[in-house]
């Protein structure tokens, strides 16, 4: 689960770097709870969707989750 999870979030960085809301990005990844999805987000990314849908330069990779899985 938590590989397709973190594929889901490599395309939710494309989606959001697009333009698309946090909102319509997880119903497009099939995340139907928004917190949920900002919560594996932010566990796969350590930051938040907002924050980086915000951002211009997005070329960072995925950090270290609290299990120091990459």
């Amino acid at each position: 689960m938590e590989y397709f999870n973190r594929l889901k979030i490599e395309k939710a960085k494309q989606y959001l770097k697009e333009g698309n809301s946090v909102k319509e990005t997880a119903l497009r990844l099939g995340f139907y709870d928004t917190n949920y999805f900002s919560t594996v987000f932010k566990r796969i990314t350590g930051n938040s969707p907002n924050k980086v849908r915000n951002r211009d330069d997005l070329g960072w990779e995925c950090t270290a989750d609290k299990d120091g899985i990459v």
